[in-house]
């Protein structure tokens, strides 16, 4: 069987804790980048809706005034008797 000394020993304890340290520090590295992309994310859904809404306003704005021509073109050939 094989058998570590003590300084072996100590060396390899050494860089598991060295690597289980760069492994937190990827972890909390991910966590924050994650953190930074959910809050731009927020940032633009925010101006998605602004869009959205600006869109629909213009959408039945467009929709009322087609309607008045209809109106007022089957008005003029139509007349009310």
């Amino acid at each position: 069987m094989y058998k570590k000394t003590g300084a072996a020993a100590a060396q390899d304890l050494a860089v598991l804790v060295n690597d289980q340290g760069m492994m937190l520090d990827d972890i909390e590295s991910n966590i924050t980048r994650a953190a930074d992309r959910t809050a731009e994310a927020g940032g633009q859904l925010r101006a998605a809706e602004r869009s959205q809404r600006g869109a629909r306003n213009k959408m039945c704005f467009i929709l009322l005034a087609v309607s008045v021509v209809l109106g007022v073109i089957l008005l003029v050939s139509f007349p009310p008797h």
